[in-house]
């Protein structure tokens, strides 16, 4: 099972969503990136990187001799970050379905909700996707009399 950073859904994931939707806005990616959260200009160029090496977005980065950035400059998303915003089809449903509490837990106003969707996702991401799969299955399978 993949362990998500600890700033995923406060940081890389609003950056991804901002960038995508920019594109189906016609609107500039790296502005769009730049405005999704407050960073410094220091994170913000280390978590540009971060999802640039892992495959996400399409952007131009430059470093002084020292390792430093110069700067930065998102031009687009690629196709993980599609499937990451839920654009295109993820490969594995068990991630499909993780991503689609944390969007109902980000979306939920009622905090009572709220704390009951995140007490049962991290109760599936706990349990791993084999684990998450049968459970579920078995749900399913009784909610519709089988």
């Amino acid at each position: 099972m993949t362990t998500l950073s600890p700033t995923w859904n406060e940081r890389e994931r609003k950056i991804l969503a901002a960038v995508v939707a920019s594109e189906n806005d016609d609107t500039d990616a790296h502005t769009a990136a730049r405005n999704a959260i407050e960073l410094d200009d220091a994170l913000f160029c280390r978590t540009i990187e971060r999802l640039h090496e892992g495959g996400y977005i399409d952007a131009a980065i430059s470093k002084d001799g020292a390792d430093r950035f110069v700067g930065v400059h998102v031009r687009g998303s690629l196709p993980p970050a599609l499937q990451e915003v839920g654009l295109w089809p993820s490969k594995d449903p068990y991630e499909t379905l993780i991503g689609m509490l944390q969007e109902q837990i980000d979306s939920e106003k009622d905090d009572d909700r709220r704390s009951k969707l995140v007490r049962f996702r991290n109760g599936l991401a706990g349990a791993g996707n084999d684990v998450a799969v049968s459970i579920l299955t078995a749900y399913i399978e009784r909610q519709v009399g089988v």
